[in-house]
């Protein structure tokens, strides 16, 4: 082994040897760290589409609450019951059952 070190041929293949260890390490590092990053990043875009989606809902149901309030104050029987409540005359022909 020493002999083989002492050679051109047997330098040359330690130092391609050394040089591809150090490239397979950078590159597993590297890959690592760059997959880390995606993660992160990837999870940080679907918090945001989240909380857009939550914001979204939240105004939806705020609306649809207002309107579920308001629809039996915009209903015609309500109307005519309020007038029968408050004595102002009802239409001919029609009564309450």
């Amino acid at each position: 082994m020493k002999r083989f070190l002492k050679t051109i041929t047997g330098k040359i293949s330690v130092i391609f040897l050394c040089m591809a260890v150090f490239l397979i390490v950078s590159i597993i590092v590297s890959s690592s760290f760059a997959g880390r990053t995606y993660m992160q990043r990837l999870i940080e875009s679907e918090q945001k589409n989240l909380d857009l989606y939550v914001k979204s809902m939240d105004t939806s149901l705020n609306m649809f609450e207002s309107s579920l309030f308001y629809l039996p104050y915009n209903n015609d029987g309500m109307i005519k019951l309020e007038q029968v409540e408050n004595g102002m005359d009802v239409e001919d022909g029609e009564y309450w059952q």
